[in-house]
């Protein structure tokens, strides 16, 4: 899609549809062969978003060629929001930050795509030119199962959530002061600082770090569940809780301080499992065999065959900090067991939901930090 005015020169509707090269494109320079090998991307699919060029469009008349169409657009002059960026106090912040923060790169590699379908890995950077960013966002990080983080897996749901807690407020301190004690002097940023100023979280996550000192990660697990349509009660399940910790004993020792109706709850011996139905009750009136088991640096709550196998993994591994956050799903075998959850609850089946039903695809998202900054990496397979 292309945008032209009577105002703009003939010469930019013949670049926008490709019947004229601008003096200045990605296949004069190398500007994309450079991306590339600083960042490591894959070459089946590229694609970047420029804060150099956002800041030059917002802050200049003629920086750039957005900057030109901007002023085209608003023939009465620029509104108010806009025209507080044109001081050359926002122009040089604008430019410092995008310097620090250049934008957002995309990859993508195709591994299939034939009668069977398709299957593909891509990731998208934040990258960031700042350590103490970096460092900060580093120190974010906490333990994800290898098995968890981002790939394709044969549940039906996964979600983990890795974060260092005594980590966390030496790291998002890093991070606050990086952005409060920046030296500005473009009036709207100036007064974004001041809010942040105003807005300290530590003293909330010294109250975390206190409360779940040691932690490391969690995760949760779904291979499966079965529901009776009478009662509502879960008939079989199949499904896996984990929490990592330096010293599992020790997190628990805390958490009874902070709360006293974890105080009759003993945990099993390392390398040994015992039944839930000592601990929680409920649990056990709804005929499910729960198991608690330690491992290492780990607790494993566990319900079925496929669960206890990842559990007994899981238990071997040890603690690294790989990530922040990981999701994967089967949306066939997921949005499959929703409707039969919906049809209990005697409602319409929505359309959209019908839809996914028959979406015969496996996704897997990982969130973490690598030496450049924030990375999103997505892994995807979709069958005909």
């Amino acid at each position: 899609m292309a945008l032209h005015s009577s105002k703009l020169p003939e010469a930019h509707r013949a670049q926008a549809l490709a019947q004229q090269k601008p003096a200045q494109n990605l296949a004069n320079n190398s500007k994309l062969a450079d991306m590339s090998k600083k960042y490591q991307l894959k070459q089946d699919g590229l694609g970047f978003l420029s804060t150099e060029q956002l800041g030059l469009a917002f802050t200049t008349t003629d920086g750039n060629q957005l900057a030109k169409d901007l002023q085209l657009t608003f023939s009465g002059g620029l509104p108010e929001p806009l025209h507080v960026w044109h001081t050359p106090a926002c122009r040089a912040d604008v430019a410092m930050l995008a310097k620090t923060w250049p934008g957002l790169v995309m990859d993508a590699e195709i591994k299939q795509q034939n009668a069977s379908g398709m299957a593909m890995s891509s990731k998208m950077l934040f990258p960031t030119e700042s350590k103490i960013a970096l460092e900060g966002l580093q120190g974010l990080q906490g333990f994800i199962p290898s098995s968890l983080n981002g790939s394709l897996h044969p549940s039906m749901f996964y979600l983990a959530l890795g974060t260092e807690i005594s980590q966390l407020t030496p790291a998002i301190s890093k991070i606050w002061a990086g952005m409060t004690d920046l030296s500005l002097n473009c009036e709207p940023l100036v007064a974004v600082q001041e809010q942040l100023k105003a807005q300290n979280p530590m003293m909330m996550l010294a109250m975390a770090g206190m409360a779940a000192n040691g932690l490391q990660g969690m995760s949760v697990t779904i291979n499966g569940f079965s529901m009776d349509m009478a009662t509502g009660q879960p008939t079989a399940a199949d499904a896996l809780i984990t929490l990592s910790a330096d010293n599992p004993q020790a997190l628990l020792a805390n958490a009874k301080a902070m709360a006293p109706p974890l105080a009759g709850i003993t945990l099993p011996a390392d390398g040994e499992e015992i039944s839930v139905a000592e601990i929680f009750p409920p649990i056990a009136m709804m005929g499910l065999d729960a198991r608690l088991k330690a491992s290492g640096n780990h607790l494993l709550l566990y319900v079925g065959d496929k669960a206890k196998a990842q559990a007994d993994v899981i238990g071997k591994e040890k603690l690294s900090k790989n990530g922040i956050m990981s999701f994967g799903m089967d949306y066939k075998q997921f949005f499959t067991a929703m409707s039969d959850m919906i049809s209990m609850s005697g409602q319409p089946m929505p359309p959209e939901l019908e839809s996914m039903m028959n979406t015969d695809m496996q996704l897997g998202l990982s969130f973490g930090v690598d030496q450049h900054g924030v990375v999103i990496a997505t892994d995807m397979k979709l069958a005909e």
